[in-house]
């Protein structure tokens, strides 16, 4: 049997709401065991019961409870058994066992945690319509007789202290499921790839880095742009659209592209002998990587089928591109759509300048990825 029991209130303005009421005034936790810190401060763990949610309270320190996408994404991993602990605060340090319950006599404050409870209390309603019964976990940690003062310091060392995984990590733990991402973490590893060794895969950028794995994917995309989902600002559903790609086209043709592409801006203005993209080189920002990519991937005169293929006589009319016109310089400064619009524009211009003949000529658009 469920933890709780559901109380249906009709609201006049609003329809059926269901609110949460817990069977019991306190918190409540089970499977739980009592621990001591150094400094003499107890501490409870346990598993809550789903009665208790509603009893713990938010002081003003919080933040407010998280947009829908986040909740989403708590409520995914509620699923998945991969929701960790929340912290909390009781001011108070009485506790009972009743019936095998570990009880807080105190009122209860969510510390750090208040995004997974919100989850939790939408998979219990979520259960209750679709007439099932919620059996999620939750663990927490109750450290007994805090106050609003010591609460909100740890509100802040929990969250200000906290440094968010960037996408760089995500993207390189995504490779052990996701095989178009594992290849790519081996070209940037392989001796022939003009970045290999110089694309960070880690949360800091080591010396020497040049670009992140996101920009990189995103050069990626954009290369393939003349293809639908390339231009996702989103990676989760870019990667999909370049996985789908590499099955329809194949990966061995995607990576060749990307390793003529940095030959190219190698043969025109160099890559290896800088150090970091600066404004003494434009050319290794990444709005300049997209544009060039943009550019590149909606002119036929650059492929040859799906393959990538740029002779000398080519790649010179990009040489002298004007980097030091005011308006390129500050496009040059945002990611932006509008800036990469801008830029790509300006290339297809000065590559054609005043000539008559070998002008570009754009791709046809391909309508879908699927075979």
């Amino acid at each position: 049997m469920p933890f709780y029991d559901i109380k249906i209130q009709i609201l006049e303005n609003n329809g059926a709401a269901l609110q949460l009421r817990g069977n019991m005034p306190e918190v409540t936790l089970r499977d739980f065991a009592l621990s001591e810190a150094p400094d003499g401060t107890q501490i409870v763990r346990g598993a809550l019961t789903l009665d208790s949610i509603k009893c713990i309270k938010e002081a003003d320190y919080q933040r407010e409870r998280g947009p829908v996408t986040s909740i989403d994404e708590w409520k995914s991993s509620y699923r998945k058994g991969l929701v960790p602990d929340i912290f909390l605060g009781a001011r108070g340090k009485k506790l009972d066992v009743v019936d095998g319950l570990c009880v807080i006599k105190a009122k209860v404050y969510v510390v750090d945690g208040l995004q997974r409870m919100t989850a939790l209390e939408e998979l219990m309603l979520d259960a209750v319509q679709n007439g099932g019964e919620c059996d999620f976990y939750l663990g927490c940690a109750i450290r007994l007789g805090t106050n609003e003062a010591l609460e909100r310091t740890m509100f802040d060392l929990y969250n200000f202290n906290r440094k968010q995984v960037n996408a760089n990590v995500r993207l390189r733990n995504m490779a052990v499921k996701v095989p178009l991402l594992y290849r790519l973490v081996r070209l940037t590893q392989d001796p022939e790839f003009l970045l290999q060794g110089r694309v960070t895969w880690t949360q800091s950028a080591k010396p020497g880095d040049l670009i992140g794995s996101l920009a990189l994917v995103k050069t990626l995309g954009m290369l393939h742009s003349i293809w639908p989902g390339m231009q996702e600002r989103s990676y989760l559903p870019l990667l999909d659209s370049l996985s789908a790609l590499g099955e329809r086209i194949g990966e061995d043709v995607l990576f060749a592209n990307l390793t003529t592409f940095f030959g190219l801006i190698e043969q025109v203005w160099g890559i290896g002998r800088f150090n970091k993209a600066t404004s003494a080189t434009p050319h290794l920002k990444l709005t300049f990587f997209k544009a060039l990519a943009y550019m590149l991937s909606h002119h036929s005169n650059f492929w040859d089928g799906q393959r990538l293929v740029i002779d000398d006589d080519q790649a010179i009319r990009f040489a002298d591109f004007p980097f030091s016109e005011p308006a390129i310089k500050e496009e040059l400064k945002s990611d932006s759509p509008k800036g990469r619009d801008f830029l790509a524009l300006k290339l297809t211009k000065h590559w054609d300048g005043r000539r008559k003949k070998d002008l570009l000529e754009k791709r046809e658009p391909m309508p879908t990825i699927a075979a």
